[in-house]
């Protein structure tokens, strides 16, 4: 059977002078002093473990003979942290239970929690003083003083890695808007290269159309007739796709307005053909005969389209599989539901609510984590909403819930 600790949960007012009751301990308010003066000595750049191991040192130095030790369960990615002073020799079967004592070679033990922290985070002190049992003792007051330097030393130590990981962010972020940067003016070159492009290709289109005609009405050669026919279906897919590209290249007044989703989708699945292509992936498509249309922005819709199919086709690789595109209307919420399917590995259950997150990615290549999160900003901006469904094995799939228009708007 574990043995049990005294527990603390408030004693009032630090510093305050209390007679001690056994044992020669040093005055609580001078030790809060020498206590606080520990925490102008931090490192910035040390470790929680590190931080926590100086100041059981400092601890043990204010109350000499009397033991220490700090228990902080694992939370959001930091491990879990059992340290003590001096070391323990045998740690308890049960020791993050809360009120089971670490020090099984002291008669007395008390346990302090953290509140900087979940349970069962706290600091023990354990001693054969029998004042640890007394909430009125000075000693107990003074394991209080430890126990507020140590809540504000862990703040300070998570403070200061939230500043890093802010700072990563940033840096991050700085190199990707240098690349937007660089894509901006690209696409600006681009756009003009592509409208350059689009009075030969008619010309093409229109002549090899002209040219098949008349090998028809001739009777020339069926082969010959054949090629102008793939000449100008080539020629053609060209110029449907140098339309498309000045199409979404114009500026969007973000100001959502009627949007025909099927408009959209085939845009997108144009931009993407590349990529389906290479990824040896089948497209299907589900959508509603009915389908009405919603209020978007055009340029931004279709963006979020090109984003989710990109992503499900790179789920497939390199065994390919089914992307499946399905439109409908939701009509108990007025909405238009759009949803990609794909058949990849799916995604890992522990990573389900965080695949929006900025920053975010599974890639092996180093994505930059940014374009799931992009996507969700443009679907609310709109009204709308996007969520997340995956069994791991079977693919997954992102539906995007989004507003009719009607006709007042």
């Amino acid at each position: 059977m574990p043995r049990i600790v005294s527990d603390t949960q408030e004693l009032g007012q630090i510093g305050e002078t209390v007679p001690p009751t056994s044992g020669p301990v040093p005055n609580a308010t001078r030790n809060v002093d020498r206590l606080l003066a520990t925490l102008t000595r931090l490192d910035t750049v040390s470790s929680l473990s590190d931080v926590v191991a100086a100041l059981l040192r400092d601890f043990g130095e204010v109350l000499p003979g009397y033991a220490f030790a700090v228990r902080i369960p694992a939370d959001d990615g930091t491990p879990e942290l059992l340290l003590s002073v001096p070391p323990i020799e045998n740690t308890p079967e049960h020791a993050w239970t809360n009120d089971v004592a670490l020090f099984e070679n002291y008669a007395h033990e008390r346990r302090v929690p953290l509140t900087c922290r979940p349970e069962p985070a706290c600091l023990h002190c354990a001693a054969d003083d029998p004042a640890l049992d007394s909430d009125t003792s000075s000693v107990v007051r003074t394991v209080v003083s430890c126990t507020s330097v140590l809540t504000t030393a862990i703040r300070f130590v998570d403070a200061q890695q939230a500043v890093a990981r802010r700072e990563q962010e940033l840096e991050e972020l700085k190199s990707i808007l240098v690349q937007t940067d660089k894509l901006s003016s690209l696409g600006e070159i681009s756009a003009g290269l592509v409208h350059e492009l689009t009075n030969p290709l008619t010309s093409i289109v229109a002549y090899t159309d002209y040219l098949r005609k008349k090998s028809e009405r001739r009777g020339d050669d069926p082969e010959d007739i054949e090629r102008l026919r793939r000449v100008g279906e080539a020629a053609d897919l060209i110029l449907s796709f140098t339309r498309a590209i000045v199409s979404y290249a114009k500026p969007d007044d973000d100001i959502p307005c009627p949007v025909d989703v099927v408009q959209v989708i085939d845009q997108a699945l144009l931009f993407c053909k590349h990529v389906v292509d290479d990824s040896h992936v089948t497209v299907r498509r589900d959508i509603d005969s009915a389908l009405p249309l919603v209020r978007s922005v055009r340029g931004q819709l279709t963006q979020v389209m090109v984003n989710l199919i990109t992503n499900a086709c790179q789920a497939m690789v390199p065994d390919g599989g089914t992307l499946t595109i399905t439109a409908e209307v939701d009509g108990a919420n007025r909405a238009v539901l759009l949803r990609v399917d794909d058949t990849g590995p799916g995604i890992e259950q522990g990573y389900l609510d965080r695949v929006f997150d900025p920053f975010f990615t599974t890639k092996e290549d180093g994505g930059t984590g940014l374009g799931l999160n992009i996507v969700r900003q443009i679907v609310r901006r709109t009204g709308g909403s996007i969520s997340v469904e995956s069994t791991e094995g079977k693919g997954a799939s992102f539906i995007v819930s989004l507003p009719m228009h009607t006709a007042h708007e």
